[in-house]
């Protein structure tokens, strides 16, 4: 798993690379320059940041700990997963407070319905995202036998269709300026696709995996650029830039959970199905969260037939699971987008902000500079 995670990385860096020397080269935006690094420093909610980092690293903690390291039931996972969750309440009640200057995500933020349900709704997605690219590795390496490598190639079905579609959503969307079909059509696509991986097994053919994958793929890339215009639509102009920042951050925090979540889930569930495995010495071998952190082709091969066939099918059942949990947040997101309101979305903008334009403004200056000379002719 980990193998795979680093070429993926090392894979996106030309990626990244060649994505930032174009924002550099082509996207020029206009920002208020008078403020000072000081000045700039000032706004940010200390405050607010240490009370929800602490309290995510909290909860996380638990997450990683319940069902390996502690029982569930222990005060090791219960105070630091209360604590937690404390924590993230206490952080959105100080947002709201008049000590709180610069809140991290302004609660006037979720004043409207539209706003609100985007912004959990990125959450989900995002969520989702990361449960895919995390734990499809998972079942080609230890339930297919895949190598790291070989894992990283059949994800491609995910990789390749995301992206494009991406692009299609904004293409609808600028056209047409609705959104709330393609929210519809996405979470569809991902609550099927989710749906079909809780029947994957050792016996699954290509054409399963990679059409299934296919078919949540096209969902999980309508929506990378389909939230945030819900998000943006029913805030005044002044607010889009704390909106776009709130999105970033729901994104983020799901891409968290949805790591944290999936991981808990199925060591919860390899560890109360270890008892299918014959070999106790491999019981141990994989307990205490092992089978999720060390899974390869080559420890899955170095069994025994017998109890290597044991162990992909805990495996499976495991997995299983944890594409049942997953398949009830698509679902849940399906019904969200039912509270979502279609609003008319606008095409001309009054702000400071937005891409600079310098031909235009040469033209505003010469309009004034004409203004001007008439007035004194006058």
């Amino acid at each position: 798993m980990l193998l795979t995670m680093v070429q993926v990385f090392y894979l996106n860096l030309p990626i990244a690379g060649v994505a930032l020397a174009l924002i550099v080269a082509f996207l020029h935006v206009n920002h208020n320059k008078t403020e000072t690094f000081k000045e700039k420093a000032k706004r940010i909610d200390y405050v607010g940041n240490i009370i929800l980092i602490t309290g995510i690293v909290s909860v996380l903690l638990a997450l990683s700990w319940g069902g390996t390291k502690y029982s569930w039931s222990s005060y090791q996972i219960l105070v630091p997963l209360i604590l937690g969750m404390f924590g993230m309440v206490l952080f959105h009640a100080w947002e709201a407070t008049p000590w709180c200057v610069e809140p991290t995500i302004p609660p006037h933020i979720f004043s409207n319905r539209t706003t609100t349900t985007a912004l959990v709704l990125a959450f989900i997605h995002n969520m989702l995202t990361f449960w895919m690219l995390y734990f499809l590795p998972v079942y080609f390496q230890a339930v297919l036998g895949s190598s790291s490598t070989i894992s990283g190639v059949q994800l491609l079905p995910t990789a390749a269709l995301s992206v494009p579609m991406g692009i299609v959503t904004g293409v609808i969307i600028t056209k047409t300026g609705r959104y709330r079909p393609i929210h519809f059509v996405a979470f569809a696509l991902m609550t099927i696709g989710l749906g079909l991986f809780t029947i994957l097994d050792k016996d699954s053919s290509a054409a399963e995996w990679v059409i299934f994958q296919m078919i949540a793929a096209v969902g999980m890339g309508l929506l990378l650029t389909g939230t945030l215009p819900a998000v943006q639509v029913e805030l005044a102009e002044k607010d889009v830039g704390a909106a776009t920042a709130s999105y970033a951050f729901m994104r983020s925090y799901g891409a968290i959970w949805g790591i944290s979540i999936p991981a808990a889930i199925f060591n919860s569930q390899f560890s109360a199905n270890l008892y299918k495995i014959a070999d106790p010495a491999v019981r141990q071998q994989l307990s205490g969260g092992e089978a999720y952190s060390s899974v390869t082709n080559t420890l899955i091969n170095a069994f025994p037939p017998q109890i290597k066939a044991q162990v992909i099918g805990v495996y499976t059942e495991s997995l299983k699971t944890v594409w049942q949990v997953a398949l009830g947040f698509a679902a849940l997101s399906f019904l969200l987008v039912f509270i979502e309101k279609e609003v008319k979305m606008r095409k001309t903008l009054e702000t400071e902000y937005g891409i600079k334009d310098d031909k235009k403004k040469e033209q505003e200056l010469e309009a004034d500079a004409a203004h001007e000379k008439a007035s004194v002719a006058v």
